[in-house]
């Protein structure tokens, strides 16, 4: 639906549902002041009449919080205002012209609910509640991109910690950082464990015969009768 059909609706239902609210809220009003007028609470005229004020808050919220055009709430509202400024001002005129438009069955509501000042309570809340701009503007579809990266971070190219640049780029607009030769410390980080070195394998000796007790010659070893052969 486009703006403009919007608030045509919108209008529509402001005309709509004042004079009902009026009726309902002078009706309801009416019924909860017994207890007031009997100091005694009657459950058969209290129950209906809060019930019905319950009703008819859901219609006001629903009018002025929602996405319907605020041209319902400053339709409701201002007839509601001028209905009850008239009343209050020249209750004979108000008479009149409330005799001219109202059955009789209505006048006696419509008088209890705008006779206390609660029509022009309201309607002039109604009127405040039309006046944000941001109520009357078209609301546009949001349209993702086709194509191309994921505006989401999900998916997406990966986002860099607080405080540091977009990956990809030199920090602080200097030059990239070196890459790392193997085995040196990453960007200037602790050292990471230095391998043993290398060194070359050594047989191990044979082991040594037992000693030779005082007074005895000690027997010469295979390799040496060997080497002494040779010579």
């Amino acid at each position: 639906m486009n703006n403009s059909a919007r608030h045509v609706l919108g209008g529509i239902i402001g005309l709509m549902v004042w004079l009902p609210l009026v009726v309902a809220g002078g009706w309801a009003s009416r019924k909860v002041t017994t207890t007031a007028r009997y100091f005694e609470v009657q459950a058969g005229e209290v129950v209906p009449g809060i019930l019905v004020l319950l009703l008819c808050a859901l219609v006001v919220g629903l009018l002025c919080g929602s996405r319907i055009s605020p041209l319902a709430s400053l339709v409701a509202g201002g007839l509601m205002s001028v209905l009850s400024l008239l009343w209050l001002l020249s209750p004979a005129q108000g008479s009149e012209l409330l005799d001219a438009v109202l059955p009789d069955s209505f006048m006696i509501p419509v008088l209890d609910f705008i006779g206390v000042g609660m029509g022009l309570l309201l309607g002039l809340s109604m009127v405040v509640a039309s006046l944000p701009p941001s109520r009357w503007a078209a609301r546009s579809p949001r349209v993702l991109p086709s194509g191309g990266p994921s505006p989401l971070p999900f998916g997406g190219a990966p986002v860099p910690a607080p405080g540091q640049p977009p990956f990809g780029q030199p920090p602080f607009g200097g030059a990239p950082a070196p890459v790392p030769a193997p085995g040196q410390p990453p960007f200037g980080g602790a050292p990471g464990p230095v391998p043993p070195p290398h060194l070359p394998h050594v047989p191990a000796a044979p082991p040594a015969g037992p000693a030779p007790e005082p007074g005895q010659w000690a027997a010469p070893s295979p390799g040496d009768g060997a080497g002494k052969e040779e010579r």
